[in-house]
């Protein structure tokens, strides 16, 4: 998993944003919020099992 931090790539209202093989989240200080990093790990491992395509196109 590759983390980034950027505020314009996260869209509003969001904390966190997972395309694989990318993990982002908005403020520097996520990146020690153990939840939030556990919780976009979660999104990535259901795009691996999904193939990727499917979790984009709303099937799951």
């Amino acid at each position: 998993m590759f983390l980034i931090v950027s505020k314009y790539l996260i869209p509003k209202g969001y904390s966190g944003l997972a395309v694989f093989p990318f993990a982002g989240v908005q403020y520097q200080e996520d990146r020690t919020n153990i939840s939030l990093i556990n919780h976009e790990k979660i999104h990535l491992r259901q795009q691996l099992e999904l193939l990727i395509i499917p979790l984009f196109l709303g099937i799951c």
